[in-house]
Order: C-alpha cells, then sequence, then structure tokens
C-alpha cells in the first residue's frame, strides 16, 4: 500500500495557520511579499548566487516589477529587505550581508 502525503492540503493548512504576508513601504509606495515559509524553492538559487533583484520578480506579482523598481532600491535596501523578512518569520537573515557581498 503507498501512502499518499498530500501537499496541497498541508499548504492549504499552512495558508490558514501563517497568513501573515509582510507589507513593505519604500519610495512612498507599499509591497506585501508572501510569508517566507511560502516562498518558491527557486529563491534559494536566487538568494545563494546574490540575485536580489531576481528574487523580488519571484515574489511580487508581476504587475507590482516596475512599480518596485521604479522607487530605485539600493542594494543595502534589498539586503535590508531580506534581512528583516526573514528575522520576521524566524528564519534567520536571507539577505546578503556585507562580508558575503564583498567575499
Amino acid at each position: 500500500m503507498t501512502r499518499v502525503i498530500d501537499l496541497d492540503a498541508r499548504r492549504a493548512q499552512r495558508a490558514e495557520a501563517e497568513s501573515e504576508d509582510f507589507s513593505v513601504r519604500i519610495g512612498g509606495e507599499d509591497f506585501t511579499f508572501p510569508n517566507v515559509r511560502e516562498w518558491p524553492v527557486e529563491i534559494t538559487e536566487r538568494l545563494s548566487n546574490g540575485d536580489l533583484t531576481g528574487a523580488i520578480r519571484l515574489l511580487l506579482p508581476e504587475a507590482d516589477h516596475s512599480r518596485f523598481f521604479a522607487t530605485r532600491p539600493t542594494m543595502g535596501d534589498l539586503s535590508d529587505l531580506f534581512d528583516s523578512l526573514g528575522q520576521s518569520a524566524g528564519v534567520g537573515g536571507l539577505g546578503n550581508s556585507e562580508d558575503s557581498a564583498t567575499s
């Protein structure tokens, strides 16, 4: 007999229990980022390669991409964003630290 692990059902349970998205304000504009635990797995590759703009594109709806980048975020802004999102979710900082950015 094969057991089925229903990840769709578990995802729905997590969404109900941890439905806390994150609102971010930059350049007077507000953006909503999903809970870190619900980020697509591809984000790990983007972040480990230092591709913060690619990570943003995975997280925000396509309609928000140009509006977000029109705020002209700096590398410091993106690093602070990912660090804050990770800390808020209890998974640690996710942005490039100054040490990793210079190595």
